[in-house]
């Protein structure tokens, strides 16, 4: 794997966790279960 194509997956993985940050959130605003809430969070970190 090259330099870029690296930078791309490291920005892919980023864009991800993210998007997992984004929907915690949204679960969070509208009380959504604690379990949906952490498990948003949690694929943002391992992503």
């Amino acid at each position: 794997m090259n330099s870029e194509e690296i930078l791309s997956l490291i920005k892919y993985r980023l864009e991800q966790a993210q998007t997992a940050l984004e929907d915690g959130k949204f679960l969070l605003e509208g009380a959504r279960s604690p379990q949906s809430i952490v498990n948003r969070a949690y694929y943002a970190i391992v992503l």
